[in-house]
């Protein structure tokens, strides 16, 4: 059976694959956002979600709402820049919950950056936030997004790992820069990487669909997470290049990225407690399945 979708925040490298992937199942996808480069899409609302407007109206026509949209965090954070990473998750979230109504579903995205830096500790949904930037962004976008709930939708929080996928993002660059014999142990290489696979992100979606269980928070990361050494010198032998250069010690990934560094050297060990326990299987449960799929030899 089909379903109206609506991805808010819509054209990045998610929001794309996912509105490619639900269309290819015959569902009607719209997407929400200012710009648009691709058209994978069968509704496009223009409009700046930060703020009210016909929008937010717009919303009430569609079952399933997927919120996206935030500013990216994947630069050097100035104090205004800080701003809007928040401003652009938690004032669109508002939006979404004061509009929408009983029977909908709201799929909010989230970060592992909620759990800050925890060391080796293993991570389920039940652990709490601590008090640093990105960890703050989350809890408050969390708490917004969860507001949905008093009219009535069902909502669930992704808190999503570092996301895989052969269309770019993070991996792309870390694989790049391996082949190029520049890639490298970040710090002591002790923190821990979730990361998961971009078609995992879609069947659990779809899972969660179909499923409509009670608790409202999971985590979208493999169940194996690895350290920053693991993983280096795990794409290192994929790629077949040598690691040159050791490690980059943190002193100089603060210098060079300031706060945004934290992204880099905090550890979290998340894992999927809530998914796995419903019976979700994950396609790539490794870092070997998700470099065996992302990297290919001609």
């Amino acid at each position: 059976m089909s379903s109206k979708i609506l991805i808010i925040g819509g054209d990045g490298l998610i929001g794309n694959y996912l509105a490619e992937r639900f269309r290819a199942e015959k569902n009607f996808v719209g997407i929400a956002d200012r710009n648009i480069r691709r058209r994978n899409f069968d509704e496009h609302i223009e409009a700046d979600t930060t703020r009210e407007g016909i929008w937010t109206e717009r919303l009430r026509d569609y079952e399933i709402l997927i919120n996206l949209a935030g500013a990216n965090i994947g630069r050097r954070w100035s104090k205004k820049y800080k701003e809007e990473i928040i401003s652009s998750r938690v004032l669109t979230t508002k939006m979404i919950s004061e509009a929408v109504s009983k029977n909908q579903i709201l799929f909010n995205a989230s970060a592992v950056g909620y759990y800050g830096n925890c060391g080796d500790k293993i991570l389920t949904e039940d652990e709490l936030g601590q008090n640093d930037f990105l960890s703050t962004v989350c809890q408050k976008w969390e708490e917004t997004a969860l507001k949905s709930v008093v009219n009535g939708a069902k909502v669930y929080i992704m808190r999503f790992g570092v996301v895989a996928s052969k269309s770019g993002g993070a991996f792309s660059k870390l694989i790049r820069n391996h082949r190029l014999m520049l890639g490298s142990v970040l710090g002591n290489g002790n923190q821990y990487f979730s990361p998961v696979h971009i078609e995992d992100i879609f069947s659990a979606i779809k899972f969660l669909i179909s499923r409509t269980p009670e608790e409202s928070i999971y985590n979208f990361t493999i169940p194996n997470p690895i350290t920053n050494r693991e993983l280096t010198y795990k794409i290192a032998q994929a790629v077949r290049r040598p690691v040159i250069i050791p490690f980059i010690p943190s002193f100089i990934l603060r210098i060079l990225l300031g706060e945004f560094a934290d992204t880099l050297l905090f550890s979290q060990r998340a894992i999927p407690e809530r998914l796995t326990r419903l019976g979700f299987e994950f396609r790539f449960n490794t870092i070997s399945g998700i470099l065996d799929n992302l990297i290919s030899f001609d």
